[in-house]
């Protein structure tokens, strides 16, 4: 419920007890990551750090007093963060019970709003239901998408639905709205022709981006850096010190800065698939198998193989009465990949396990196969 300020009530204010002040950097919360590769980490934010995010999100949305927020995610702690934010631009927030792809578009209509925001998995899923008609979205501004990398082929069907009124975020529980690609940046690459693939847009406010040994191409490491990174991992220091260096957060994931300054995520470093000699980039066969009619959901890994040192095999959720074979599958991705690019093993599961975040978990996801 949102109410006028003047509709608040102060009486009795005066007899409240007072808020201790704390120090800037005192701890503020544990914000737990996804655990995709392992056990969630428990990351430490201070009030610093915590109010650096803050200044992020609201420079980065340009929220205007009155501008509603329908939010669909679940309110983990970074999540609320950002709603926080928007309240302090003036802005009402809508909070949904939970996310419905079938009702999404309707409540953004219905809401009339103008922000909102999607892991890429829920995008995909808004974009699948039927629709007989175009609906009135004219108070959206922008819908942001982060957490996982959006497929060309989404993102295209999205502009499609929505208009150039989408835009990217990138960062990490570690290192929280740190860069930033824009509704009006989205819609300018569009309108002149240029592929989004990756780009999640230049450092938001204070933030600091580096790519670490960067090779012929310019790709390296992401590295971090600002008042919005973490104090580190709470009772766990040897990690902490693997990923801080002198005010530095090393991301796992690589990336290239482009003369624009745009920076361009390639993908997570521990993910990328090498067989034979050559890697392989996971979120280009994952692609191509959601582009299969009949496939609904899908994840890419690499598995031990002694001949190849790694072999590509994926995982596959089909949409409900379909039965296409893995070698149909496999004869699909021919078409389109590099040969050393199919996946030699497909495995057919109901679902696949993903974090709070949206993001697939592997160890889970490798259990679950045996």
């Amino acid at each position: 419920v949102c109410l006028p300020l003047d509709a608040v009530s102060v009486r009795g204010m005066a007899d409240a007890p007072l808020r201790v002040a704390r120090a800037r950097t005192e701890l503020a919360s544990l914000n737990y990551t996804g655990g995709t590769t392992g056990a969630p980490k428990a990351v430490m934010h201070t009030h610093a750090s915590l109010c650096a995010v803050l200044q992020n999100i609201i420079m980065a949305r340009a929220a205007l007093p009155g501008d509603v927020l329908l939010n669909v995610r679940p309110l983990w702690p970074i999540a609320a963060v950002a709603l926080l934010a928007h309240v302090l631009s003036g802005g009402q927030l809508v909070l949904a019970e939970r996310f419905e792809a079938s009702t999404f578009v309707g409540q953004l209509q219905q809401h009339r709003a103008a922000f909102s925001s999607l892991v890429p998995t829920q995008l995909l899923r808004v974009l699948r239901e039927p629709r007989l008609a175009y609906p009135d979205l004219s108070a959206l501004k922008s819908i942001d998408i982060g957490a996982a990398a959006i497929a060309p082929s989404v993102l295209d069907d999205a502009c499609e639905l929505f208009g150039p009124r989408l835009s990217v975020l990138y960062g990490m529980t570690e290192a929280p709205w740190t860069c930033y690609l824009s509704a009006a940046q989205m819609g300018q690459l569009r309108r002149d022709g240029e592929s989004a693939e990756g780009l999640v847009g230049r450092p938001v406010f204070a933030a600091g981006l580096r790519i670490d040994r960067p090779d012929d191409q310019g790709m390296g490491e992401i590295m971090l850096a600002g008042p919005q990174l973490m104090a580190g991992y709470w009772q766990q220091p040897e990690l902490t010190a693997q990923v801080l260096e002198e005010g530095w957060l090393r991301s796992g994931d690589l990336g290239r800065i482009r003369a624009d300054g745009y920076l361009q995520v390639m993908g997570r470093s521990k993910e990328i698939i090498r067989s034979g000699g050559k890697s392989i980039q996971p979120g280009e066969v994952i692609e191509c198998l959601l582009n299969h009619p009949q496939v609904a959901d899908a994840h890419v890994f690499g598995q031990a193989d002694l001949e190849w040192g790694e072999r590509v095999c994926a995982a596959v959720v089909l949409k409900p009465g379909t039965v296409p074979s893995s070698e149909q599958l496999q004869s699909h991705c021919q078409q389109v990949l590099s040969r050393f690019k199919v996946p030699r093993h497909v495995y057919f599961v109901e679902t696949l396990p993903r974090s709070h975040y949206g993001k697939i978990q592997l160890n889970r996801l490798l259990e679950q196969l045996g």
